[in-house]
């Protein structure tokens, strides 16, 4: 199993709703010749409260905000 954390920084207010994180995912097979081969696998989308991660405080002196227990979410093809 292979998985990536990747850092989405966004720019809202303390407090003010955001609408939820859709995310489209695609496998990359890459070609020796031609173009590479996409395939889409799914849609998953993510509400900010059904998210793993760490709230940065001043107590927080790493800059590894990884979370401790990554929290998987369903991908639909429809």
């Amino acid at each position: 199993m292979y998985y990536e954390l990747l850092e989405l920084k966004i720019d809202y207010m303390k407090g003010e709703d955001l609408p939820p994180f859709v995310f489209d995912i695609y496998d990359v097979d890459k070609a020796f010749i031609g173009d590479d081969d996409t395939d889409y696998m799914g849609r998953c989308i993510v509400k900010l409260e059904d998210t793993a991660h760490k709230r940065i405080t001043e107590e927080t002196d790493s800059v590894d905000l990884k979370p401790e227990t990554p929290k998987w979410h369903s991908i639909r093809y429809k």
